[in-house]
């Protein structure tokens, strides 16, 4: 179902995931975190498997997915393509929280701390922040489902043998260290979602359900293009499938309604800070852009803090940075990077003309002779002509995101399959930057990378700043800026 992403079908994985059926049990009473873990859960499965399972359990409002019921999740997170298949792979059950035994996986958690076990039912703790842990422990569980579906069929992967706990706080194996937090969470920081697709959107969805936005919080949502359900459905869990608005705007929509202030511009990162009338930003920049030229804008910004995320495969990482670090800021690793504009041997196989690149890399859509060009080239196959006219010129370079792998196998090509919740937990890591500013909780230092197709490793790392003396941050004038604006 899933592997529809790359238009090929291999022999087996489709039939098993159209055969599956994900079973999420849980118990109302457990509280409104709870419930949302599971309508994560449930979204998540959805756009993977065939069948989902879950109790008419109602759901908080608002909600991101929009609707007032568990089922009613698993039915907005479906694509319009019914398999016609019964459940003749396997049926998994996935328990939330609980005393029960007999589920195959089980979560828990509170707002910091993320549970997941195969040996018994974890409970579920504090969570007045909406539970960013047991959103984390959501996302955890689902890739243990995957691992348990896809591992017969070629997938490398290594399992939760028996119970994982992993922190927020500090990013070790382990429950969260005892806080000393507030009664209520302080007036956040402003906040500047800087891409708001697959990681983005998770990120405010989290926020959204986090009942911060009701403390006053303010976001600026940055993105130029709209969702498309027959691309992004795959890898956004917080967002509709069918979903076809410009992404700033539908972030915007889920914000507002959960309390914050917002101010969506769907245009390029570069554009919207040029046209600020100050410098910097004055709180906490999020970012999840897709391209180094992207990665540079934002950290031309020179926010405050500016958390950075990003995905290749099942793999992701998170980094945060303060404009007066000595550490690596968000562009550091891209120094060496050719920028998108310099990658002229990559582009010159597409066969597209210098003057219709330079429109191309200048925002202009792809149209079918752009597409059919690169077709007759063998840049793309020949069935991307009907689904790229009208994307980015990024599009036409086949890019592994967000997907697992699966060989069928020794000699066979690896085919990829959706694997939602790592944007899900990347999205849910940024946002628990902005929680534990609001309530005084130290953040992330300064770097957490993960591999989901095996199990968090513990700790964070501090990468150093690029030694070459290329990296924009290194330059002098600009450190002098920084310290004028954020050293008080």
């Amino acid at each position: 179902m899933a592997v529809a992403l790359t238009g090929s079908s291999p022999t087996g994985v489709r039939e098993v995931l159209d055969g599956t059926a994900i079973v999420v049990s849980l118990d109302p009473a457990e509280g409104p975190a709870a419930v949302l873990a599971a309508a994560a859960l449930v979204s998540m499965a959805a756009r993977v498997v065939g069948h989902v399972i879950v109790g008419p359990v109602l759901l908080p409002q608002p909600n991101p997915w929009g609707t007032r019921t568990l089922p009613a999740v698993a039915a907005v997170s479906r694509l319009e393509r019914p398999t016609g298949a019964g459940i003749t792979a396997r049926r998994i059950t996935v328990r939330v929280g609980g005393r029960k035994h007999g589920a195959d996986v089980y979560l828990g958690g509170d707002d910091w701390t993320a549970r997941v076990s195969r040996a018994g039912p974890v409970g579920i703790g504090r969570c007045v922040l909406g539970g960013p842990g047991l959103q984390v422990a959501a996302a955890l569980a689902f890739g243990e489902v995957l691992k348990d579906l896809l591992a017969p069929l070629g997938m490398r992967c290594v399992a939760v043998q028996d119970d994982l706990v992993w922190n927020l706080v500090d990013g070790r194996l382990g429950p969260a260290p005892d806080l000393d937090l507030p009664d209520e969470p302080a007036r956040p920081s402003p906040v500047a979602l800087l891409g708001s697709g697959s990681i983005g959107s998770s990120a405010a969805a989290v926020l959204a359900l986090s009942g911060l936005g009701r403390a006053g919080g303010t976001v600026d949502i940055v993105d130029p293009d709209r969702f498309d359900p027959a691309r992004n459905a795959y890898r956004c869990p917080g967002v509709p499938a069918g979903e076809r608005s410009w992404k700033a705007v539908w972030a915007a929509r889920v914000l507002r309604d959960a309390g914050w202030e917002v101010r969506p511009e769907h245009r390029a990162i570069a554009e919207w800070a040029a046209a600020r009338s100050d410098p910097g930003y004055p709180g906490i920049a999020l970012v999840s852009v897709d391209n180094v030229d992207g990665r540079r804008d934002a950290s031309d910004l020179l926010a405050a803090t500016t958390v950075t995320a990003g995905i290749s495969g099942a793999a992701l990482h998170v980094h945060r940075h303060h404009a007066v670090d000595d550490y690596a800021c968000p562009y550091c690793e891209f120094v060496d990077a050719r920028r998108w504009r310099e990658q002229a041997e990559v582009y010159a196989r597409l066969g597209l003309t210098v003057s219709r690149l330079q429109a191309l890399l200048g925002g202009a859509q792809l149209t079918v002779e752009d597409v059919a060009t690169a077709i007759w080239t063998g840049a793309v196959d020949a069935g991307a002509v009907h689904v790229l006219p009208g994307r980015r010129l990024v599009d036409l370079i086949a890019r592994h995101y967000a997907t697992v792998a699966v060989r069928l196998g020794e000699e066979a090509v690896p085919q990829p399959v959706s694997a939602p919740h790592v944007p899900w937990l990347a999205g849910t890591l940024l946002a628990a930057e902005v929680l534990k500013a609001a309530v005084g909780v130290a953040g992330l230092d300064r770097r957490v990378e993960l591999d989901l197709t095996g199990v968090p490793l513990g700790g964070w790392r501090r990468p150093p700043r690029d030694p070459s003396g290329r990296c924009p941050c290194t330059s002098p004038p600009r450190r002098d800026l920084a310290r004028a604006l954020y050293e008080r």
